[in-house]
Order: C-alpha cells, then structure tokens, then sequence
C-alpha cells in the first residue's frame, strides 16, 4: 500500500480551511484510503457535520473516540451528531459522561437538560438546567431553558418568572423569547404574545414558525392585513408551508374579507401539498359550503373526521352543512357531539344548542326544539338567537302571549332590531293587543321610515280603529317607497271602498290589476265598485 499522499492531504487540508467542505470530503476520503492521517480523520468527521450528513459523521466519530478516548471535543461532536438525528438518549450517556469528567462546566448539564427536554422529561430537565445555573449563575440561556421545563411541567408562574428574568439581564436571549411569545399564545393573550413574537423575529428574521404563528396573533387582535403580510413572508421564505397556507386560506373568509374564491384557491394549494392535511380539508369545505356546494362540503368533513375523529372543529361545521343541506336528521347528532365535548368553547355550545332546536323545528318536532331553545337560554338568558326563535316558533303554533313574552326578550337584547319589532308588532296585532302593536310598528317606522310591511301595518291597524284618514297616508307612504307593493295597494282599495269612495278604489285596484291579473279578489272588489258607480 501506498503510504503517503501529500499532494491529496493537502489539498483536503486547504479546501477544509477555505469551508470548501464537501470537496474537502472527496479529497480525505480519497487520501485516507490511500494512507492514514490522524489531521484528516478528524477533519472529514468535522466536514460531515458541518455538510448535515450527521449518520456518516457518527460512524466516523465512533471509530475516533474508540481509537482515542480522551479527545472529549470528538466525544461532544459525536453528541451534537446523535441530537440531530433524535438519539436523544444516545447523547444523554456522552454528556453524562463528559459532565463525570468535567463536573465544574455548566454546559454539560446544560446539554443534559436539553436532551430530557426534547425527550419531554421535564421534571429531569429541570434538575439539570438548575444544576447548570448553579455553576453559571449568569448564563440566561439556561434560564430561559428553566424557563420553558418548568412551563410545560405544569409549574408556569415560575417558569415565565425565569424567562423574564433572563431578558431583563440579556434583551436578545432568543430562547426566553421562544417561550415567552408561545406561553402567551397558549394562554390566548395576544396583546401580550405579539411583542415577544417581534422581538424573536427582530432576531431571527427568517424563522417560518415563529411568523406563521405571529400572523395568526394578529390575525385574532384584528390587523388583518399585518397578518396576512406575515404569512405572506413564511410563504416567500417556505412556500410549501401548508399552515401559512391555511391561514392565508383562512385571511380570505374572513367577513371583513369575504374573498371565498381565494380562499379556495389557498386550501386548494395546501390541499394538494398533503392530501391528509385536515385544515386544508375543513377550509375547502367551508368554502364549498359557501358556495352552496354541500354535498362536496360534507365529502371533504367525513374525510377529514376520518383522519381526526375528535376534531370538534369540524364535528361543528359538518353538522352546519348537513344543516345548510336540510339533513337535519343527520346534523342533529354531530351538534350534540359538540354540546358533549370538552373541546368546544361556550359560545360553540350556545351556537349548537340553537342549531339542535332548529333542526327540531325544520323536522317539526317543536317540544323536542322549544326544549333546546329554553336550554340555551337557562344557560345565556341574553342569547339572542335562542329568544328569536323561541319567540318564532311560539307565534307559528299560535302561542302569542309567549311569543311576546320572547320577541320582548330578544328586542331587550338587539332594541334596534327592526325585524323583531315587526314580528312582535304582528304577534301584539294577534293577540289583540292593538295599542302596544301601534307603539311598536311605530318605534319601527321611527328606526327604517322606509320599511314597507311596517308602514302597511300601521295603515291596517288605523284602519280597525275607524282612523282611516291615518290608514290613507300609512299605505300612501308605503306605495311612495313602492308604487308596486301589492299589499298597500290593496289595503288602500279596501279602505277607499269601505269609505264609499269608489272612483279611488277602481283606481288602485286597476294598479293591482296591472301587477297581477289573475288576483280573483281584486278582480270581484273592481267589478263591485264599478257596478256601485252606476247606481
């Protein structure tokens, strides 16, 4: 064999030197199979971690510290090598070793710490980052490590005391901003995640995590548009990131948006990425949901409840869409998985508790759905949507004092809501409760002077009190707003006969005539007013 080769040696030795250091591989490779080099033996290990090839490194670093047991900065490499592919325990058994041998440096069990903290061990992650502080009191790192173990041990007031104690001694200590900014993020409070998140940012400008998750921070404090430049930079930086994809996707159904065709087209591209990606799914469904598309809608939540049966995000919207659909039979159970789970909020709840009683009410089991209504509103006695119906279906089956009872609720609630003043108007108008009818029609009137069922009302009211003069200008009112409104041109008619003005009532019942011919009604009051003129 061959044994020297200096031209090759040397050569690897300049390119290892000049960071050349995939050509610095070629060449020691070539020259150790040519000769032995200690130089070059190590290099080539170094060469390998610094390329990422961490498994050829490890197999190179193993027969180094076999051969030379003493070089401790070949058995730390051989650490750092099993950390970057998971051998968390691997690297354990090195730095317990190194930290045997060099008990007085904090960094070993520093890296100790580390290990159980990605191994999720966090109360051995503790001991190790408290003993490394002990042996450098000022090293915030390991604060900041402390920091995060004791957060996810359950010990969080310590924890976040640590992290800020390591930024109050060191403002760029990125590990302190790490758990900072997600610790807030977790607990929901985004006034208080977003500065650390731009501070961690200011760092490390270039971390697609950290402005994905930024973005949806400010998404949920309202700046839209920041967010959604964020996620744009994650993008440019990751363009498959399906998250930033997501809640691009997401940015575009907003209702301060309302771009559904953008939205799809973001899901679309996340979806195509990982067909398995359950929000992409979720986000397409809900835009073809919007689009009226249900059955596509409900494919896409089956599939995705397939890949996540407890998602009770989607459990919610699938039984939206059976519900938009008119599956109400098959809505109803998803809506009470939801009302079932400990994963729903409460205003998710509130919502499926009136969806429930909708459904019952669609299937026309109202008992089934009353109970559902007075159930959310046990629970929320302000919950609108639950009065509103409640008082809906109480005046549909003819129950007008409980009608009243909760249009009055639901109208405490929204009291500038002019449908619910209609309705409680007309369910007062049933219940022969004329006066308070005329109150509310005109506390209508007096929010939407315009609104023509109120204006006709108010005419049909004056008009049973004998004040028809009152009648005439409510429904002439009305027909300035829509000289076509079937309703007020008949009433009037009606009025103007009843007075034995008939020349005026021929007049608006020919305009009726002319809207619709075939109204049989109209057609026997005109022949009646014009056999009346004769006389």
């Amino acid at each position: 064999m061959q044994r020297d080769n200096p031209p090759k040696l040397a050569e690897g030795h300049a390119l290892y030197a000049d960071k050349e250091y995939a050509k610095a591989v070629v060449c020691y490779r070539e020259a150790l199979a040519q000769q032995f080099d200690v130089k070059a033996w190590y290099n080539l290990a170094y060469a390998l971690v610094q390329l990422g090839e961490y498994a050829e490194a490890i197999t190179e670093y193993e027969k180094i510290v076999a051969d030379n047991e003493a070089c401790l900065s070949c058995w730390e490499n051989l650490a750092y090598c099993y950390t970057q592919v998971e051998a968390y325990q691997q690297a354990i058994v090195i730095y317990e070793r190194l930290a045997n041998l060099q008990p007085e440096l904090g960094r070993w069990y520093h890296y100790i710490g580390r290990m159980y903290f990605y191994l999720q061990e966090y109360d051995q992650a503790i001991g190790y980052f408290e003993q490394a502080i002990a042996r450098d009191p000022d090293e915030v790192v390991n604060m900041a490590m402390l920091g995060r173990s004791l957060d996810l041990a359950g010990r969080s007031s310590q924890g976040v005391a640590w992290s800020k104690k390591a930024l109050a001694l060191d403002k760029d200590c990125l590990p302190a901003y790490y758990h900072l900014s997600s610790w807030y993020y977790r607990q929901g409070d985004y006034v208080q995640a977003l500065p650390y998140y731009q501070e961690l940012l200011r760092l490390v400008p270039d971390d697609v995590v950290a402005l994905v998750d930024m973005g949806y921070v400010l998404m949920r404090l309202g700046h839209l548009e920041e967010g959604l430049s964020a996620y744009q930079e994650a993008l440019r930086l990751e363009p498959t990131n399906t998250q930033a994809l997501n809640n691009i996707g997401y940015y575009y159904t907003h209702p301060r948006v309302n771009q559904v065709a953008q939205a799809l087209s973001y899901y679309e591209k996340s979806f195509a990425l990982d067909p398995n990606n359950v929000p992409a799914m979720a986000g397409l469904a809900w835009c073809y949901n919007e689009e009226g598309n249900h059955p596509q809608a409900i494919a896409l939540y089956q599939r995705a409840l397939s890949i996540e049966p407890e998602n009770i995000n989607v459990i919610f919207h699938l039984a939206n869409s059976l519900r938009d659909s008119e599956e109400y039979t098959e809505a109803i159970p998803y809506f009470q998985q939801v009302l079932a789970s400990d994963d729903a909020d409460d205003e998710m709840k509130e919502l499926a508790r009136s969806n429930v009683g909708n459904c019952y009410y669609n299937l026309e089991r109202y008992d089934e759905a009353i109970a559902y209504y007075q159930q959310a509103i046990a629970i929320d006695a302000e919950y609108f949507y639950a009065l509103y119906n409640l008082a809906r279906l109480y005046k549909e089956l003819g129950r007008y004092r409980e009608a009243i009872d909760y249009y009055e609720r639901a109208l405490a609630v929204e009291p500038e809501d002019v449908d619910i003043l209609y309705s409680l108007g007309w369910v007062l108008y049933r219940d022969q409760s004329f006066d308070a009818s005329v109150e509310t029609y005109h506390q209508l009137i007096s929010l939407d002077p315009k609104h023509l069922d109120g204006l006709n009302m108010l005419g049909i009211l004056y008009a049973m009190a004998m004040r028809y003069d009152e009648a005439i200008a409510y429904y002439q009112r009305a027909l300035a707003v829509d000289p076509q409104y079937r309703y007020a041109l008949h009433n009037l008619a009606g009025t103007y006969y009843r007075l034995g003005r008939y020349t005026e009532a021929i007049i608006y019942l020919e305009r009726l005539l002319a809207i619709d011919p075939d109204d049989s009604e109209a057609q026997r009051l005109l022949a009646e007013c014009q056999i009346l003129l004769k006389k």
